[in-house]
């Protein structure tokens, strides 16, 4: 599917990469130096009995789920035209499931005693989205419904004929969303299209300042090149780190960070891998962040036990 960009800042779309790349902060003055985006390339198609797990910041826990179900209501339409027969119906629903503590910027459908239930509203192009938002938590949120005939007018046909929500049949709108990270909460956007019992996930990002606001749609100002794993790869056994070098010709620097932003280690990449032993580092959390020559990154979070 095409991807429509309508924001006026010119950037360069990032270049697909797997969760193992994980996710990075571009870091400079402008006003959204602080926007980490991800690119879903290809895009993503859920359908009927499909799922896709979002995970915002790609540190390996899912922090929404979107998925199409299905319910049948026997013989609840009759038609004289087409040999008096009963026909069943059917209602897709098109759904948002938050993971706990998560938020949908959503309107309120009712409520129950297990939560609130929602249809997510369908942005455009510059809303915002932040602390003011309207979010609805942790229940299962609607972008909508389609109803219509099962098997009308012919065989294995659906005529669908009414909707319900903001989001049937909008075409690269924008889901708002708020999920928590290292204790903190952050605001992103999902750009999704609905339309022909389709959900289609093209592309995300989120406020890497806990409790940021975002306008939807809102990118970096410059987007550097991401490294995946089809490139590099990286892994941790005890206190050494094997970095994997599978397609790079560039030099590059690599250097391994602590929680604190402190550089415990920083040598030029050996383009035929290499092992990065740290004897004196404390167990925990490290960050190893490769940068090419020209400007491609990669970073990974790595857990280092001495």
């Amino acid at each position: 599917m095409k991807k429509s960009f309508t924001n006026k800042e010119t950037v360069k779309k990032l270049a697909s990469y797997s969760a193992l790349a994980g996710a990075f902060v571009l870091v400079n003055t402008g006003a959204n130096a602080q926007i980490v985006y991800t690119d879903v390339d290809p895009d993503e198609t859920v359908g009927t009995g499909d799922s896709y797990d979002l995970d915002m910041n790609n540190d390996g826990d899912v922090d929404f789920t979107i998925n199409m179900t299905s319910i049948t209501i026997p013989s609840l339409f009759y038609t004289v035209a087409y040999h008096s027969v009963y026909y069943d119906a059917v209602i897709n629903f098109m759904k948002i499931y938050p993971t706990s503590g998560n938020a949908v910027n959503a309107y309120t459908l009712s409520t129950y005693s297990g939560g609130t239930v929602g249809y997510g509203y369908a942005l455009n192009d510059g809303e915002d989205i932040g602390p003011s938002a309207n979010m609805l938590e942790n229940s299962t949120q609607y972008l909508g419904a389609y109803l219509g005939i099962l098997d009308y007018p012919a065989p294995g046909d659906i005529y669908s004929f009414s909707s319900f929500g903001e989001w049937p049949t909008k075409e690269s709108k924008f889901l708002g969303v708020r999920f928590a990270a290292d204790g903190n909460d952050h605001y992103g956007w999902v750009r999704i299209t609905c339309e022909n019992l389709e959900i289609t996930i093209e592309d995300y990002a989120y406020n890497g300042t806990p409790d940021g606001e975002i306008g939807a749609g809102d990118m970096p100002t410059a987007i550097e090149t991401v490294l995946t794993d089809n490139q590099l790869s990286a892994y941790s056994f005890g206190n050494t780190i094997n970095v994997v070098v599978k397609d790079i010709t560039s030099d590059a620097t690599v250097s391994v960070f602590n929680t604190t932003g402190q550089k415990v280690y920083q040598n030029g990449l050996n383009l035929s891998g290499m092992q990065i032993t740290l004897d004196n580092a404390a167990t925990g959390n490290y960050t190893l962040q490769i940068t090419t020559a020209d400007n491609a990154t990669y970073s990974k979070q790595l857990y280092i036990q001495n």
